[in-house]
């Protein structure tokens, strides 16, 4: 097997794709998947234990040529030993010849893609705004509202909900100093939300959901 190239998160950021080349992609591979040009099978998932899972997200551009499989995994008990909880390996392919083409960390990709989808959703599905409230202060829903900011979107303030203070208030410290946008930390949830009409939810997979029907003002979109 010949060797194939490995874009590690180093290699990929190297490459330096600015954020509005990587919005367009994606914007323009899902108009593709709405028009039915673009392949997209529901994904199997293994359970190796509670809570823990493997997934391989597959899509195919027949018209670009190109296929791929993003082979992520999810193991939350690994914190505990000091291991990562989430893994991601993306295989790049040749539709028509099934070749190789390379390597790429799933990880840097996946968490740039669910954060650029859910600006696009923004872009294409909110009505007015004003506030955004942020429930799981990581690093997709950074690069959402890096995303939002980047699209013209971003407007009002922030309200931040997370699991730990630490986090909640760096996120609130960095987005006032990336955007100079006010940023307010919450600890409920529900006081977060409460008359947004814009909420980003990036939390884990663990967990029961926490988002309540009857805490939404009508119309609001959810992220």
């Amino acid at each position: 097997m010949r060797s194939l190239p490995v874009l590690n998160a180093e290699a990929l950021a190297a490459a330096e794709v600015s954020q509005t080349e990587a919005l367009a992609a994606v914007e323009a591979a899902l108009a593709t998947l709405g028009r039915g040009e673009a392949q997209q099978p529901h994904p199997p998932t293994l359970s190796p234990a509670a809570g823990a899972f493997f997934t391989p997200l597959i899509a195919a551009l027949p018209k670009e040529n190109v296929a791929c499989v993003n082979w992520l995994s999810y193991h939350p008990h690994n914190a505990a030993a000091g291991l990562p909880h989430s893994g991601g390996l993306l295989i790049l392919n040749d539709f028509a010849t099934g070749a190789a083409l390379c390597l790429l960390d799933g990880i840097w990709i996946g968490q740039r893609r669910a954060g650029y989808v859910a600006a696009l959703g923004v872009k294409h599905l909110a009505g007015d705004f004003d506030d955004i409230a942020v429930i799981g202060p990581g690093a997709i829903a950074t690069f959402a509202i890096d995303a939002i900011a980047a699209l013209g979107l971003l407007r009002g303030g922030l309200r931040v909900c997370g699991r730990r203070q630490q986090s909640t208030d760096k996120f609130c410290t960095d987005t006032l100093s990336r955007h100079g946008i006010r940023a307010r930390p919450y600890t409920d949830p529900q006081a977060a939300v409460r008359g947004a009409r814009l909420i980003i939810t990036s939390t884990s997979h663990s967990g029961s959901p926490f988002l309540k029907p009857d805490w939404l003002t009508r119309g609001t979109l959810v992220v």
